[in-house]
């Protein structure tokens, strides 16, 4: 089966951690942004990012970890001066769906930089991009590159200083628009990820029980749904 049919099977399984899982280690060792599409992200029957807006300042919406990944995970492939790491982490909303992940991935011969892709909801706006905050320093600007049947990926390039924040940091907020324009921003804890960055990665066994354990509870989800 081929890398974008089972994305989008797994996507329709409502797996948006387990299609960052996939998609992101497909794309492992790309350090080019592609340029992003324009308009508003495609609509499906996939969730799409909440509309209830506040008019004084966005909408946070809280996340935290997926129950299956209690800790940031860093996940290496090759050897030598092939090797290739990112460390990732999948979220949920408070009724327990998956709703937002994130990677950091290191870019060959930049020892000092990370890519950041963020896998976000369906329904906003793309042209607006994406901007990454650490707790309450000043944001950066990151762009949309592509867009899934459960998701879009927007890339923001993270420097030592950035890097350095996030380290130390307990939040990261993603700023975002929605289709009618108004602000969202999703905020996730980012305490512990310095540990994976700086430490050795996940156990391949470890690794396989995690994605075991998701695609075991979005079948239990798909069927609720049919049952539903």
């Amino acid at each position: 089966m081929s890398f974008s049919n089972r994305l989008t099977r797994l996507a329709r399984s409502g797996g948006l951690g387990a299609a960052l899982i996939v998609a992101l280690g497909a794309l492992s060792g790309q350090a080019q942004t592609p340029e992003p599409q324009t308009g508003t992200a495609a609509t499906t029957e996939q969730p799409s990012v909440p509309q209830t807006m506040t008019y004084s300042g966005p909408s946070l919406i809280l996340v935290q970890p997926h129950p299956s990944q209690p800790e940031w995970t860093k996940i290496c492939s090759g050897e030598g001066e092939s090797l290739s790491c990112y460390t990732t982490r999948d979220f949920v909303s408070d009724e327990g769906q998956p709703i937002i992940a994130l990677g950091l991935y290191d870019i060959k011969g930049q020892e000092k930089y990370k890519l950041a892709r963020v896998l976000l909801p369906l329904g906003l706006l793309m042209q607006q991009g994406i901007r990454l905050a650490v707790d309450q320093h000043d944001p950066l600007e990151g762009k949309f590159s592509i867009c899934l049947p459960n998701g879009c990926f927007a890339e923001a390039l993270l420097g030592p200083k950035a890097l350095e924040m996030l380290r130390d940091g307990g939040t990261l907020t993603v700023g975002v628009q929605n289709q009618i324009g108004r602000e969202v921003a999703f905020v996730l804890p980012v305490t512990g990820i310095a540990r994976a960055l700086d430490g050795p990665a996940v156990d391949p066994q470890v690794l396989a029980e995690q994605q075991r354990r998701l695609q075991e509870e979005l079948r239990k989800r798909a069927e609720e749904a049919r049952a539903g």
